[in-house]
């Protein structure tokens, strides 16, 4: 069996989660490949020591193609007539976004794979009782989840991080309180651990379109985190924390509540890092149990199984 994993060529949140998934496939010895969409000369992360890209995909009832849910899965199938298909929802939110939502919820014969409790919640009601699906997770980097966030308590300034291209309404709400800000967007992930290690706290009011990176970073960087509860950040099971807030009036209370009183609203938070810090073996059992699922599968369909 041949996995494939079709891959957009950028270097964001979803294009990295796909690559740690190929990896992972080829450390357990599977033959795993990224396919670029647009196709791309090499691997576009090169931490990922177990990358291999092809250009080609063989169209075979044994083999796997694993494609991201931006693309029309009933396009695909116009020239991928033969192999399995299985959708894999990075984000709910981005398949509503590129049109494809209703394409990837009809279409038959399709195996359905959940980044995060939010896509499950948004997509598992529309599928037949007859659909597989499986929960197919990530973790944040390695640069990230091996740090220990309390060793940078004692260096915290009344410093408050966010994201500026998915949240315009964080350094509004700073500038009136008067609290110095830093806006994360375009940075080097080392000038994000930079920042996120000196900040007190790392606010989210985008509209979390599946499970972000930022927040997890963050956290493990040692900052109180508040997200609204937009997309993924209004599961708990995604995002365990207390600290969310629904109108602009109410970050505007919290965050002075916060900076007065950090040690508890950290502590709080402890539960969260550990949920964090558990998620690299969750993704590994996750790929695990799924592959294991769609080998028991393949035998099923051999013409001599019973």
């Amino acid at each position: 069996m041949k996995i494939y994993l079709v891959c957009p060529q950028s270097k964001t949140g979803g294009p990295e989660n796909i690559h740690q998934l190929c990896n992972y496939f080829n450390e357990l010895g599977e033959e795993a490949y990224i396919y670029y969409n647009p196709p791309a000369p090499a691997s576009l992360y090169p931490e990922f020591p177990h990358i291999k890209t092809t250009s080609g995909i063989e169209d075979s009832p044994e083999n796997l193609l694993i494609i991201p849910e931006i693309l029309d899965v009933s396009e695909i199938r116009k020239t991928a007539k033969n192999i399995r298909v299985a959708i894999w929802w990075l984000s709910y939110t981005n398949a509503c976004l590129f049109g494809t939502l209703h394409a990837n919820l009809t279409e038959p014969d399709t195996i359905h794979l959940f980044h995060s409790y939010y896509e499950y919640a948004m997509v598992r009601p529309f599928l037949s009782f007859t659909t597989r699906w499986f929960f197919v997770t990530e973790h944040i980097h390695d640069d990230f989840l091996s740090l220990q966030p309390d060793q940078f308590q004692e260096k915290k300034e009344k410093l408050v991080c966010f994201h500026g291209n998915k949240d315009r309404i964080t350094y509004g709400i700073c500038t009136i309180l008067n609290l110095p800000t830093v806006n994360l967007t375009n940075l080097s992930r080392e000038e994000v651990l930079y920042h996120l290690q000196r900040a007190r706290l790392y606010v989210d009011m985008g509209f979390h379109p599946g499970k972000d990176h930022l927040p997890r970073e963050a956290s493990m960087c040692g900052c109180i985190v508040v997200t609204n509860q937009c997309g993924s950040a209004a599961y708990h099971e995604d995002v365990p924390i207390d600290e969310k807030v629904t109108f602009e009036k109410e970050l505007l209370e919290l965050i002075p509540k916060i900076l007065e009183d950090p040690k508890s609203y950290y502590e709080n938070q402890a539960t969260y890092r550990e949920f964090i810090q558990s998620e690299k073996e969750t993704f590994k059992e996750n790929a695990r149990f799924f592959l294991g699922q769609l080998k028991k599968m393949s035998d099923a369909t051999e013409p001599d199984a019973k």
